[in-house]
């Protein structure tokens, strides 16, 4: 079974609707409720990013244990990238006036199941790779 990015950001896409549902049912504050919209987005910009990445860098890997190793190193790049996109969203939040809380919530609440669906695709990936090497 090959990876299918376009799968995998419908995924994602999906689970920023939710996020977005969630943030508006709940009924927070008016300064909380735009932050955490706001994390929400820029939370799925950055899972379509890492998507699209990975699947660049899936589409030339080298064989065998390099090649889920140049996965991971791109799994690694993409969550320092989130990690000083909250710190600096956060610190954003704070100078704007909004509640710097909900956007770490909400954006670590999307990521963290964005990160689910992108393990699945590098593994997928991997596998898709090792299963082309078995049959050659």
């Amino acid at each position: 079974m090959k990876p299918s990015v376009s799968t995998s950001a419908m995924v994602e896409l999906l689970l920023a609707l939710a996020g977005v549902g969630v943030v508006l049912v709940a009924g927070l504050s008016a300064s909380s409720e735009v932050a955490a919209l706001a994390g929400v987005v820029v939370s799925t910009l950055f899972g379509f990013g890492a998507l699209w990445h990975k699947a660049r860098s899936a589409a030339g890997l080298p064989e065998g244990a390099a090649g889920l190793k140049a996965l991971m190193s791109v799994q690694a790049l993409t969550l320092g990238l989130r990690l000083l996109a909250v710190l600096v969203g956060g610190l954003a939040m704070k100078r704007l006036g909004y509640e710097p809380a909900a956007w770490v919530l909400a954006f670590f609440g999307c990521s963290l199941v964005q990160q689910v669906v992108e393990m699945r695709f590098v593994l997928e990936a991997s596998r898709a790779r090792h299963a082309l090497e078995a049959r050659s």
